[in-house]
């Protein structure tokens, strides 16, 4: 792969059905605010492979097709009108959430992205470490701002095995929050209680009504985070005190529904909600939204106690095809990453 950044670059597009190497992209002049980053290590998130399959959508702004990858960390070499020079050589973090402005995706070798997109970390920051800044971690934000605002003293959550499901557990013990994890498996139970779970609830139990219901009759959650869906969330909801709220981040239940009636709705005063990650900035000010971006990046940096994530393995850019088949086999163990200069 070239080096030069007057020559053409490699990327990885979707058609809308699947991946597709990409290797004769070419650079455009820079717009104001923003920047050109080098990209060096990029993660393979579930949202990603969705992106591929086209779930989210035509994702528009970019000048060379649908790019995929919405985490990625890498170098500033150059910036455009309104930006401070000072950027330049900068390493940082990068989230082209869904529907960003300008969106290219972050499978690529060079990224030109608003500067507002950038986390910044200190000059000896490990790439493959803060390549995962953005997704999983804003979106945990993103919870917690609901969980403040609303002052939740416990939650649920269900896939509480997966990255982003660890990462919300150790910030509720951080932040002394209860919470009810539910997982599929036995041993996804003995992982979350070695992380200090003490309620963690396996969905595929023959007893697993009458576990959530001691869990939930114990702790008293009023607000279920699930990506999930189908009838594993109605279950929860409807086992829940009255005016809980369903936080639905996900559909990794694709075949399955879930339906209720007016009446049930209303005994249980329950409330329904979606929630992106790109919503934290409309639920907060820009002082507010910084102030989560300082928590992520100075947590990653110092070893990652909460939002940090494990590195399963790393892959040339042009392996994404086995890099994306690992990452479906190992999802609950850590992040899978392209590394698109190798």
């Amino acid at each position: 792969m070239e080096t030069d950044t007057d020559t053409h670059y490699a990327s990885v597009n979707t058609d809308m059905t699947k991946p597709l190497l990409k290797t004769d992209n070419s650079l455009r002049e820079l717009g104001e605010n923003e920047v050109l980053v080098k990209i060096h290590s990029a993660p393979i998130n579930p949202s990603d492979t969705y992106n591929a399959r086209g779930v989210y959508g035509m994702l528009g702004g970019s000048t060379d097709g649908h790019g995929i990858g919405f985490d990625g960390a890498g170098e500033v070499l150059k910036v455009g009108k309104g930006v401070d020079e000072g950027l330049v050589g900068k390493r940082v973090a990068v989230g082209q959430l869904p529907f960003t402005p300008g969106y290219e995706g972050s499978w690529r070798q060079y990224l030109i992205t608003l500067k507002d997109n950038l986390m910044i970390y200190p000059d000896d920051a490990d790439f493959d470490k803060i390549c995962s800044s953005f997704v999983n971690p804003i979106t945990v934000c993103t919870f917690l701002h609901h969980i403040e605002k609303n002052k939740y003293k416990a939650i649920i959550q269900t896939a509480a095995s997966s990255s982003l499901g660890k990462m919300l557990h150790r910030l509720c013990l951080d932040k002394d929050v209860k919470i009810i994890n539910i997982v599929r498996k036995d041993e996804q139970v003995k992982a979350l209680e070695d992380l200090g779970s003490t309620h963690t609830v396996n969905s595929n139990s023959e007893t697993f009504k009458e576990d959530l219901a001691k869990a939930i009759e114990e702790l008293q959650p009023t607000a279920l985070f699930d990506p999930v869906g189908g009838e594993l969330s109605k279950t929860i909801l409807m086992s829940m005190p009255t005016f809980s709220t369903l936080y639905i981040y996900g559909s990794l239940d694709t075949t399955g529904t879930f339906t209720y009636n007016n009446r049930e709705l209303l005994s249980k005063r329950a409330t329904l909600m979606t929630v992106f990650a790109t919503d934290l900035a409309k639920f907060c000010t820009p002082e507010e939204l910084q102030s989560y971006y300082e928590l992520v990046s100075k947590d990653i940096y110092e070893g990652g106690k909460i939002f940090g994530t494990e590195v399963v393995s790393t892959h040339p850019l042009s392996d994404f095809e086995k890099a994306i088949a690992e990452r479906e086999a190992s999802a609950s163990q850590g992040k899978i990453i392209l590394k698109p200069w190798e």
